[in-house]
Formats: structure tokens, sequence, C-alpha cells
């Protein structure tokens, strides 16, 4: 006999189908409209208030991004020109990068760095 057999082995004379663990037997539909009006008015509000969740969300977004590139751009504006001062005093300390004191060549190296030369 063909068919179903049973665990031992056996046919079986009448199989009936076995139910699935995995998905229930009545799937409901979510596209399916409620025939109670408010229920209905309810989803409806529902779906509005997610889709201005979801564009304050993506206006918040644009924003950070939008004050996340001012920021990038003001730290890389160039630096202010040096005054008189500061031209004269890097001037002499180019001079004595040449100089035979270590010292001297150290703290002239660390003026000339500071101001970008």
């Amino acid at each position: 006999m063909k068919g179903p057999k049973d665990p031992a082995g056996h046919p079986r004379p009448f199989a009936h189908p076995k139910p699935s663990t995995t998905t229930s037997y009545y799937v409901t539909n979510p596209w399916i409209v409620s025939q109670r009006p408010a229920a209905n008015a309810a989803s409806v509000g529902r779906r509005a208030r997610a889709a201005a969740r979801a564009l304050a969300s993506d206006a918040a977004r644009i924003a950070l991004a939008l004050a996340t590139s001012a920021l990038c751009a003001f730290a890389q504006a160039p630096a202010p020109a040096p005054s008189g001062i500061e031209r004269l005093v890097t001037g002499d300390a180019a001079a004595a990068l040449w100089s035979d004191d270590p010292e001297s060549r150290g703290e002239a190296a660390l003026i000339v760095a500071a101001a970008g030369g």
C-alpha cells in the first residue's frame, strides 16, 4: 500500500495532514481594510504620524550633515596674515637655524615650524 506510514512503518489507511509549526493556519493580510471606519481612521492617523516622524528624522540628518560640513570648512580656513613682529621674529629664527649652538637651532626650528615656514 502506497502512502504515508506510521512510526512503526505500517501503512496508514487514511492520513490527516500534519499541522505546520512554522506558520499559522489563518494568515491575516495587513493590507485588508477593516470594516470599522474608526479603525480605518486610526490606521491612517498612525501612518501619517509615522511619515511625519520619518520626515523629521530625515530633516535632522540633513541639518547635521550641513552643520558638520560648515564646521569642516571653517576649520580649514586659511590662517590670518602674521603681524610685522611675527615676521621679524620668524626671519631672525630662520637665520638662527644655521647657528653652531644646538639649543639655538632647536628653538629657532620651533619658531619657524610654528610660523608654518
